[in-house]
């Protein structure tokens, strides 16, 4: 399993228009594994956004699993953009977690998490322990 740290660095190189260069200290992911092509989509759309004339940027702020379900949090107010997130927080409820396999949202002992078959019994990932 890759480090937090290793997978916000490897985000920020790939995608840096998707970010403020000047705080990327500050980005935070706290998410499971699974969601990373979710996240990395959602970067590599932003950046494109930014990268328009006459476009007020978005910037990526954290990512973080809440509810079950991918939370994006951004500096900008760009309608263009909330459209997108919107979309990469709905859709991370069809994506498990843990692996990044088709999955469903579930509710088990008052936690809610978006697991497929394999990984339906797993309501906490590790960087929850």
């Amino acid at each position: 399993m890759a480090r937090q740290v290793d997978l916000t660095e490897d985000l920020q190189k790939r995608y840096p228009d998707a970010f403020n260069g000047q705080h990327n200290s500050m980005f935070t992911f706290n998410c499971g594994e699974g969601w990373l092509d979710v996240v990395g989509t959602l970067c590599s759309l932003l950046a494109e956004v930014n990268q328009r004339e006459g476009k007020a940027p978005t910037y990526l702020l954290s990512v973080k699993e809440k509810f079950g379900t991918l939370r994006v949090m951004v500096s900008g107010r760009e309608p263009e953009a909330r459209q997108l997130i919107t979309f990469a927080e709905h859709h991370s409820a069809r994506v498990c977690e843990i692996c990044g396999a088709r999955a469903r949202l579930l509710y088990s002992d008052g936690w809610q998490r978006t697991r497929c078959d394999a990984h339906s019994l797993t309501v906490r990932t590790n960087e929850d322990d």
